[in-house]
This record gives structure tokens, sequence and C-alpha cells, in this order.
């Protein structure tokens, strides 16, 4: 019973793609894809795979962006979303509200400082900030 496990394991890795299931009671799950250009972990918060946590992460493993969504095969964004510079710094955040843009939009240079600012309210950009100091 062990081996076949671990051979269905194996499979799994093969084909670039690990389920996980989490025993708490909410349906936590874990997903996992290996791209020719990329690598996805998708994270389900419930049972019914709706609320969700996409992380897409380079081939060096290096996190490129992270994303939450209310209803992730509806393609619904809701909450944060990050975008990474390749050392792991934040290069970007948004909020999002049943997929537009709601409040702050963040742009930062490598340094951590704030490159620009805009404010959203239902996806409408209702103000814009351009910094000039900091470095790219």
């Amino acid at each position: 019973m062990k081996v076949s496990v671990i051979w269905m394991c194996l499979w799994w890795m093969a084909m670039g793609v690990a389920e996980a299931f989490s025993p708490d009671s909410l349906g936590t799950t874990v997903e996992r894809k290996r791209l020719p250009t990329h690598d996805e972990e998708l994270t389900f918060y419930d049972k019914k795979k709706r609320f969700a946590t996409l992380k897409v992460f380079d081939k060096s493993g290096a996190l490129m962006t992270e994303t939450n969504y209310k209803d992730y095969y509806m393609d619904i964004r809701h909450g944060f979303s990050k975008g990474f510079y390749q050392n792991g710094d934040v290069y970007w955040i948004s909020d999002y509200k049943n997929n537009e843009k709601f409040g702050e939009f963040k742009v930062f240079y490598p340094d951590g400082s704030i490159k620009r600012r805009e404010w959203y309210r239902n996806g409408i950009r209702k103000r814009q900030a351009l910094l000039r100091f900091g470095g790219e």
C-alpha cells in the first residue's frame, strides 16, 4: 500500500501537477503546476474551490505575483494583489473589490521608496500622485 502511494505521488510530480489536502475543516487545498515559462501555486480556502490565492513563480523559484480571488474560476479578483522584483521586494500592490480596483494602488522603486500612488473607486481612477524620488 505504501509503495503505491509513493508511486502515485511521483507520477503527480512527473506530470507537473501535485495536489495536497489539508486536514482542516474548511477544505483548504493546494495545487501546484509546472509550466514551460513559470510555476503556479493555487491555494483554495473552501470546499467549492472558489476563494483562492494564486502565486506565480519564475523558473528560479522567485515569487513574481500573488493574487487573491473571490471566485477563481469566474476570474473575480478580490483583496490584495502584489507584484515583486526578482529579489523579492514589492514592485506594486493593488486592492480589488469584485474584480475592480478599489482603494490605493502603489508602485515602488527597487529601494522601497514609493514611485507612484493612485486611488480607485469602483475601478475608476480618482486621484494620482507621481513621486520623483528614488531611483530606478
